[in-house]
Formats: structure tokens, C-alpha cells, sequence
């Protein structure tokens, strides 16, 4: 009975410790299953990428206020070429403009030339509210932007301001202008047949450019 009473303890007690001593080792070690730790796919959003636009020269701006809204209107060149370079630098400009002047709202159109300012020659206009309020302060837009692609060549431009530089002695006496004169004068000026004397079309082309407002 003795031997009978120590192989029944053996039986139970020895897996006992073996089970104690297993769960002692187990709950030393990490265990991967519950930590289950895999790097995070939410990795931080790419920098958008900065647009480097052309630089620009300021031609003329004035002072154009309505009532308590302060309105500044500018005249810009630039050698911006594609339509996003223009709509770039008319709105890099639109804010520099706002900056320096504290404007409610700011107007600045590209222009060809300091003597085709004004002129109907623009290719594009950048309009700059930063309260969102538009001109009258009622509106609702802080960017209005619109340029084109379109390419004028240094001839187009030399026809048209000599157009302009001489346009009052063209005169008729009806007040109109006498363009197949004018045109031969300016043909013979750059050496060139009266035929390609036109004025540059750049209104016409004219396209929204998207901006978040």
C-alpha cells in the first residue's frame, strides 16, 4: 500500500511541476501574439512640391479704393511663358502687392511691355482678396486667376507699340485711324511687308486657372 500511495503521488505530482514550471518559462518570454507589433502604413503626406515661378518686374500700380475697401490695381512683365508660369507669378505678385500695400483687394495684370500696359495686350490677371470678400467686401471669392498660353513674338511686340507710339498721326479727319498707312509705316520701320503688320490677340485666350479659395 505504501508503494501504491508513492507511485499515486509521482503520477500527480511530478506533471503538477512540470505544468508550474512551463507556465513560469512561458510568462517569462514576450509573447508576439499579443503585442502582434507591425510599423504603422500611415506614413506623413509628401511635401507638395514648390512651383518656382519666373520672377517679375513691377511696371505701374495705383490706388484704386472704394469707399472704406482698399483696392490696388498693378501692371506686371515677366518672361512666365506656359499658362501655369503666368497664373504662378500673376498670383506670387498679387500677394507681394497685398503685403507691402495692406490692400483689401489686389488686381495685377501681365503685360507685354511697360508701353502696352493697359492697352488690351494682357496675357492674364491674378485678382487677390484675402478675407474672401471679393472687391465689394459682399463677394464670395479670395482668388480669381486667369492667363493664357498663348505666344507673342518680340516682332508682334515691336508692331504693336510702335502702333501706339504713332497711332495719333495716323489720324483721318473722321477721328479714325488710317491703318494701311499706319501699316506701311511700321513695315518699313522693321523691314518687314505690310501683310504681317497685326496686333497681337491675347484677351480672346484667356482661361480660368483653378485656385482653392
Amino acid at each position: 500500500m505504501k508503494g501504491f500511495h508513492m507511485n499515486r503521488f509521482i503520477f500527480w505530482f511530478v506533471p503538477l511541476i512540470l505544468f508550474l514550471f512551463s507556465c513560469c518559462s512561458s510568462s517569462s518570454q514576450p509573447h508576439d501574439e499579443t503585442y502582434n507589433y507591425a510599423p504603422s502604413t500611415n506614413k506623413p503626406a509628401p511635401s507638395p512640391s514648390i512651383h518656382f515661378s519666373p520672377s517679375y518686374t513691377l511696371f505701374s500700380s495705383e490706388d484704386e479704393s472704394v469707399g472704406e475697401r482698399k483696392r490696388i490695381s498693378a501692371r506686371i512683365g515677366s518672361s512666365a511663358s506656359t499658362f501655369e508660369d503666368r497664373a504662378h507669378v500673376l498670383m506670387n505678385a498679387a500677394r507681394d502687392l497685398q503685403r507691402s500695400t495692406g490692400a483689401n483687394v489686389v488686381e495685377v495684370f501681365l503685360e507685354l511691355s511697360p508701353l502696352l500696359s493697359g492697352k488690351g495686350y494682357s496675357l492674364g490677371v491674378a485678382r487677390f482678396a484675402p478675407d474672401g470678400k471679393g472687391f465689394s467686401g459682399y463677394e464670395q471669392w479670395k482668388w480669381e486667376v486667369q492667363a493664357t498660353d498663348i505666344q507673342i513674338s518680340q516682332q508682334e511686340i515691336a508692331i504693336a507699340e510702335l502702333w501706339w507710339q504713332n497711332r495719333d498721326s495716323f489720324q483721318t479727319r473722321n477721328g479714325t485711324t488710317d491703318e494701311q498707312r499706319l501699316s506701311k509705316f511700321i513695315a518699313n520701320k522693321l523691314h518687314i511687308s505690310p501683310s504681317q503688320v497685326h496686333l497681337p490677340l491675347t484677351l480672346i485666350n484667356w482661361r480660368d486657372y483653378p485656385v482653392a479659395q
